[in-house]
């Protein structure tokens, strides 16, 4: 079993297309023929998913480039949006 803190979440990178701008990215997923246009919230945490962060990790990232507390139960919400929409990959359900 994981512990919520250990989860270390991995952004999708097969079969997509992304396109950065200024304050959001727009990522194509070239198998469910789907596009999806991340905030500046949902960038940010779909960027620091790289497999190495743990949830309270990328919260930490977040706050000190946003120059605002992000909580671990905003990650939470960001996180479940970006898996439903299979943006993160689903080895551990969230």
């Amino acid at each position: 079993k994981y512990l919520m803190s250990e989860i270390k979440p991995t952004a999708r990178q097969s079969e997509i297309v992304v396109q950065e701008f200024a304050d959001e990215i727009l990522i194509y997923d070239l198998a469910a023929n789907k596009a999806f246009s991340l905030n500046e919230t949902s960038a940010a945490v779909w960027k620091f998913c790289d497999g190495k962060n743990t949830v309270s990790e990328i919260a930490e990232k977040m706050s000190v480039n946003q120059k605002e507390i992000v909580t671990d139960d905003l990650l939470w919400l960001a996180l479940e949006r970006l898996r439903t929409e299979g943006l993160i990959e689903d080895e551990v359900e969230i």
